[in-house]
C-alpha cells in the first residue's frame, strides 16, 4: 500500500473552546514526539478508525517505513518484533472523507490507487503543501489530524535521515545509523509508538491512571491536592494504588466501608490490618483472636 494507494468575541470563544477540547494523540519516535490533533468533525469515521488501531494495540512496535523528503513520511503499515517484520492487521477499509486540504503538517490516510475507499491502517504526514497533488487524485486523500506544537521539527528530522532501499514496501525506508552492512536491526528503525488522550484531559493514556475520567485533576476530597497528584484521591483512607490493585474505585469514598470478599471486615479494616480484601480466609487469625477475646480466652488459667 502506498500514497497512490453572534459577536466576534463569542465566535472566538467558541473556536477556542473547540480547540481546547479536541482530542490529541502522541506519536513517539526515537527522534522525539509528534503530537497531533484529531479532526473528528471533518473526518469522523477516519478518526474512529485511527482510534481503533491505537486501542487495539496494532501500532505497537510499528515504524516509519517510507520517507520522501519534501513530500511525506509514512507509517502504520508494519511492525518489527523478534527480528521479524509483520504487517499491521487491518480492519475493514474506511469510507473516504476528503474535506481538509493536504497542506504541510496535516496527517492523512494512505490508500490503494484507483480506490478512494481503501484506507485501512497506514497514515502519512505531509512535509510540504501537497494540496495541488493529493487533493486532486483518487478522491482526495483524507486528512484526519494536524500536527501541533513542535512536532513538525521531529517530522523534518525523520525526513532528513538517510533513505535506503530494502526492497518491496521498504524501498524508501529511513534508517538511523545504518551503514549498509548487515541486517537492519531494531535500533536502526524509526519506531512509532502511538497513544491517545481518550478522556481529553491533557494526559495521554499511557501516563493516565484514569484514562476514561476527564476530571482526574479535580480535587475530589478537597484536600488542596489535585487527584492526579494525590495518593488518596477520595480521602477514604485507602491509597489509590491499593484501590486500583484490587479493582476498587479511587474516586469513590464509599468503597472503603465495602466488604470486597464478604468476610465481615471492611476494605478499610483489611488495609489497616494488612490482610487481603479479596481473600475471605486471610482474616482467620484475626477472627480467632476476636473469638478468644470475647469468650475470655486470653485470661490466665486459675490454679
Amino acid at each position: 500500500m502506498s500514497l497512490v494507494r453572534t459577536s466576534t468575541l463569542a465566535v472566538a470563544l467558541l473556536l477556542a473552546s473547540a480547540l481546547t477540547h479536541a482530542e490529541q494523540a502522541r506519536i513517539s519516535t526515537p527522534l522525539g514526539d509528534i503530537e497531533i490533533e484529531l479532526l473528528e468533525q471533518s473526518a469522523p469515521q477516519t478518526v474512529a478508525n485511527f482510534r481503533n488501531y491505537i486501542d487495539d494495540g496494532d501500532y505497537v512496535n510499528s515504524f516509519i517505513h517510507r520517507s520522501v523528503p519534501e513530500f511525506i513520511i509514512q507509517g502504520g503499515g508494519f511492525t518489527f518484533a523478534d527480528n521479524a517484520t509483520s504487517e499491521v492487521p487491518t480492519d475493514p477499509p474506511v469510507t473516504n472523507e476528503f474535506e481538509v486540504s493536504n497542506t504541510r503538517g496535516t496527517v492523512a490516510m494512505a490508500k490503494l490507487g484507483g480506490d478512494p475507499n481503501s484506507a485501512t491502517s497506514q497514515w502519512f504526514i505531509n512535509l510540504d503543501d501537497n494540496s495541488s497533488n493529493l487533493d486532486n487524485q483518487n478522491g482526495g486523500f483524507t486528512v484526519f489530524a494536524r500536527v501541533i506544537g513542535d512536532g513538525m521539527e521531529v517530522a523534518d528530522a525523520i525526513a532528513a535521515l538517510q533513505i535506503w532501499n530494502a526492497g518491496g514496501a521498504f524501498s524508501e525506508i529511513p534508517l538511523i545509523d545504518y551503514t549498509g552492512q548487515g541486517d537492519i536491526q531494531a535500533e536502526n528503525l524509526v519506531f512509532t509508538s502511538v497513544v491517545r488522550d481518550r478522556d481529553e484531559d491533557g494526559v495521554y493514556d499511557d501516563e493516565d491512571a484514569f484514562p476514561d475520567n476527564p476530571e482526574e485533576s479535580v480535587d475530589t476530597d478537597m484536600d488542596m491536592i489535585g487527584n492526579n497528584a494525590d495518593e488518596d484521591d477520595d480521602g477514604d483512607g485507602l491509597p489509590d494504588e491499593y484501590e486500583l490493585s484490587f479493582g476498587l474505585d479511587p474516586l469513590d469514598p464509599e468503597d472503603a466501608e465495602g466488604d470486597l470478599d464478604d468476610d465481615g471486615f471492611s476494605n478499610l479494616q483489611e488495609f489497616n490490618d494488612g490482610t487481603d480484601p479479596s481473600d475471605p480466609n486471610s482474616n482467620d487469625g484475626i477472627l480467632k483472636a476476636i473469638i478468644m477475646l470475647l469468650i475470655g480466652g486470653d485470661d490466665e488459667t486459675e490454679e
